[in-house]
């Protein structure tokens, strides 16, 4: 008898646990998919903006960075991922697309970042 409620109180728990967890999956998923009908791409040099594009227009660009180094930045079908660089590792090249909210692709030794930002219309396609 004392096994059988013990068994049931552990399959209340991990029930339990399992609708925190889908719950917290959704909400961190919402986050992410907020709209992004607005969102624009905002790229960085050393702490200055350089370029603003809207996220949804494809476009290649090509970012002069720090010390002479070179970015290729490919806005795509809403995706957005660093083609060529300059720097040594090659880290920024070989990061997956991005194309939600708040997600960055940094090259640090050309300290440049791509980041999605929702919502900032009014900058989109200015060039710094």
């Amino acid at each position: 008898m004392m096994k059988d409620k013990k068994l049931k109180n552990e399959l209340y728990f991990i029930a339990g646990a399992l609708i925190v967890a889908a719950i917290a999956f959704i909400i961190i998923n919402r986050y992410k998919m907020i709209s992004t009908e607005n969102a624009s791409v905002v790229i960085e040099v050393d702490g200055r903006t350089v370029a603003t594009y809207p996220l949804c227009e494809d476009r290649i660009v090509e970012i002069e960075s720090y010390n002479g180094g070179r970015n290729i930045v490919s806005i795509k079908d809403g995706k957005v991922n660093v083609t060529e660089a300059s720097c040594p590792d090659k880290i920024c090249v070989n990061h997956k697309a991005i194309k939600y909210n708040g997600e960055s692709i940094i090259c640090l030794p050309n300290r440049m970042t791509v980041t999605i930002v929702a919502g900032s219309s009014e900058t989109d396609g200015k060039t710094y």
